[in-house]
């Protein structure tokens, strides 16, 4: 994966993630971890989105620390990202091709995450977060 196609701030949401991955002793990089990253390193335009979805961060948030807590706890290792992340980040990249832009923005990972097939998909889904409604934000 090319990450020089992604912004600073996306670069940023990964570093993110993975410190948090590390800090809460899980070897694998997942979605929960993205999604909190995004949260972290984003005080603009993911919470002026939610908003107007009507979605509730602070919930959301909540939401998320629980799925971290089941992540499996590892001692040692080296951080690696889970097939999950994975297949959201190639799917960022896609978007990003499918919008006409050169870089993977936070908004394009926050985008791919609606199709993950996992507890954070879910908690997207739950919160009333689609694709088409995104879209028309």
């Amino acid at each position: 994966m090319d990450f020089n196609k992604f912004t600073e701030k996306s670069q940023e949401v990964l570093n993110k993630a993975q410190q948090l991955a590390t800090q809460n002793g899980n070897q694998a990089i997942e979605n929960g971890h993205l999604l909190k990253g995004i949260f972290n390193a984003d005080q603009e335009v993911i919470p002026y989105l939610l908003g107007k979805l009507g979605a509730n961060q602070q919930a959301m948030e909540g939401a998320v620390d629980a799925i971290l807590k089941t992540y499996p706890k590892v001692s040692g290792g080296n951080p690696y990202l889970a097939a999950n992340a994975n297949s959201v980040l190639n799917g960022a990249l896609t978007e990003m091709k499918n919008f006409g832009d050169e870089y993977v923005s936070i908004e394009l990972i926050f985008y791919a995450l609606l199709d993950a097939k996992d507890a954070i998909g879910q908690l997207l889904k739950d919160n009333k977060i689609t694709k088409s409604n995104l879209k028309n934000t």
